[in-house]
């Protein structure tokens, strides 16, 4: 009797892990929201500053150091290689600790970009910056 209970426990733990494990990139969802998010505040940036070409070069310079800087991150915090996918039961998944990471990461970069189309934050009105300069 308590080989049965014991296996039947065995089995409904078993499809309650196959049912978490339905979607193997689940656990990385908010960062590919992020990520798509940077994108269209990116094009949002360089639709506002359309003319302003020589801000455009600065800021798609600074977003190749950014996502420069972004891979030595992880490759410096996971050395085992900067690869957001695992091995798990015998299938590729995120890995969750990398994605909270890059969703870190990536959620800072557009809070940074957003100064573009909001202005400066706040506190920091009397910085010069590209977009709050009056000219005159």
């Amino acid at each position: 009797m308590i080989r049965i209970i014991s296996t039947l426990l065995f089995a409904i733990s078993l499809t309650a892990c196959n049912q978490q494990e339905s979607d193997p990139f689940k656990s990385c969802d908010n960062f590919n929201q992020l990520a798509s998010k940077m994108e269209i505040v990116i094009g949002e940036i360089k639709n506002k500053y359309e003319g302003e070409t020589q801000f455009l070069k600065r800021l798609d310079n600074a977003q190749v150091y950014w996502l420069q800087y972004k891979e030595r991150h992880m490759k410096m915090l996971y050395p085992e290689g900067y690869d957001v996918t695992r091995k798990k039961y015998g299938r590729e998944v995120f890995n969750p600790c990398k994605c909270k990471e890059l969703e870190r990461l990536f959620d800072l970069r557009v809070d940074e970009l957003k100064t573009f189309l909001n202005g400066p934050r706040k506190g920091q009105e009397e910085c010069p910056t590209f977009n709050n300069i009056k000219e005159g």
